[in-house]
């Protein structure tokens, strides 16, 4: 029996707090370098909850989408645990995603460490995991 999709959002939102966090961090760092004024605590964690929350809404879709069979194709059949791991890995990159968006959005730079560490998680993830794929969309 699946997981209700209630139950992954409510388990996504400390993951997309701690995504929230990092994007905090790496938002000061750039603050910092560009000399300009730092935030202020209110709105640092304003931009982690509304992380948070987005993060959790797109893991729920993104669950919605496997679990009910929208992302089934002839070719890529995974098992139960291909699902489990598959879902796990496009998490990550939503995150990734998430970061990268919200901290260019605050000073036009997309640090490297997102960059690179999506980019190679993304080459292991479609070398590595033949079930990892998703159906495109166009």
């Amino acid at each position: 029996m699946p997981t209700p999709v209630w139950i992954t959002l409510l388990a996504s939102l400390p993951l997309g707090g701690l995504f929230g966090i990092w994007a905090e961090r790496l938002i000061a760092d750039d603050r910092r370098i560009m000399n300009r004024p730092a935030a202020t605590r209110r709105e640092m964690c304003a931009r982690v909850t509304v992380m948070a929350v987005i993060y959790a809404v797109l893991c729920a879709g993104l669950y919605l989408a496997v679990t009910a069979g929208w992302q089934t194709t002839e070719e890529v059949r995974p098992s139960a645990w291909g699902l489990v791991l598959r879902r796990s890995y496009h998490q990550v990159l939503i995150g990734l995603i998430l970061v990268a968006t919200v901290v260019d959005w605050d000073g036009y730079v997309v640090p490297d460490q997102i960059t690179v560490g999506g980019t190679l998680l993304g080459l292991m993830g479609a070398f590595l995991g033949s079930e990892m794929q998703l159906v495109h969309l166009w």
